[in-house]
């Protein structure tokens, strides 16, 4: 918003020194960093978004502004919030806008449940900071993939739990807790309360995205547990969340051991589908209910 065309004369009018900044590859908040980013927190994501997508340099005194006052973006509305993340996870460059969220300190307030685990040790001797840097990239190469394929992306609940797992393994230990019983049933009980604690609020998140975050999570151990050679029993088969939950256990497997996703899974969800066939014949007297009847006999006229 910093620059401006002028029509007539076909020239760029820049009162700010937009254009080298432009030429030096520099991302700088317009006046006052501080004062700007008080009145609308969510400029500090932009500030993230554009430096990350565009691989530019953050000016100096803009950076300090922002990790300085990154904790009131909590202040904003969590709709907001939700949304603007929602762009960066889809943007293809989600790994480096995550490095420089993390440095700011931007994002443990919008994911709260990461607040003092990012540098913890889980049990495979990784940090959950480790586990996140693979989870990023692999978003990043799949969101890839699926676009230059004409694939579906997945849903947002889909991306929100595989970013989840890291704090599931090191808050619950899920790989190690029981896959069927009561026992199974208290666990799921816990998780969903921890997430409607946190994160649920934090983003304003549907309570329908927070069961399927929740059922994600809590079946994933099943996945993991019954893989015999991509061989899942049939009882395991017919559960509904298992195309789902399988999926994001390949999701796992390609950010902690290298093994990608195969795309038969991916390509479940081409956006080319054929037309559905249009039946013929009579309508019925429900569907043309309500619907006014247009006279071919005058103009201007109804019924």
């Amino acid at each position: 918003n910093g620059l401006f065309y002028e029509i007539n004369g076909q020239t760029i009018i820049d009162h700010v020194g937009g254009v080298d900044d432009l030429n030096n590859a520099t991302i700088r908040v317009i006046g006052d960093p501080t004062k700007r980013i008080t009145r609308d927190p969510v400029r500090m994501m932009r500030v993230i978004r554009h430096s990350a997508r565009n691989g530019f340099e953050i000016e100096p005194t803009s950076w300090s502004a922002v990790c300085e006052n990154n904790r009131i973006l909590a202040l904003c509305p969590p709709s907001r919030l939700r949304d603007e993340l929602l762009k960066d996870l889809y943007s293809g460059y989600s790994l480096q806008w995550y490095e420089l969220s993390r440095k700011s300190g931007l994002f443990t307030v919008l994911f709260k449940p990461y607040s003092n685990t990012l540098d913890a040790r889980l049990s495979d001797g990784k940090t959950c900071t480790e586990l996140l840097t693979a989870t990023f990239r692999t978003i990043d190469r799949i969101n890839n993939f699926c676009r230059a394929k004409g694939i579906h992306r997945q849903p947002d609940y889909f991306l929100l739990a595989f970013i989840l797992i890291p704090w599931a393994i090191r808050t619950f230990d899920i790989f190690r807790k029981p896959t069927s019983g009561s026992q199974l049933f208290q666990f799921s009980k816990k998780l969903r309360e921890n997430l409607n604690n946190n994160i649920g609020p934090q983003l304003n998140l549907k309570r329908s995205t927070r069961q399927e975050i929740t059922t994600l999570l809590t079946h994933l151990p099943s996945i993991a547990a019954h893989k015999q050679e991509h061989s899942w029993p049939k009882w395991l088969k017919r559960k509904s969340y298992f195309q789902k939950c399988r999926l994001l256990f390949y999701y796992w497997m390609e950010a902690t051991r290298s093994e990608p996703v195969p795309e038969a899974l991916l390509s479940t969800g081409k956006t080319s589908h054929p037309a559905l066939p249009v039946k013929q014949g009579r309508k019925s007297a429900y569907n043309r209910r309500g619907r006014p009847a247009f006279t071919t006999c005058t103009t201007k006229s109804i019924f």
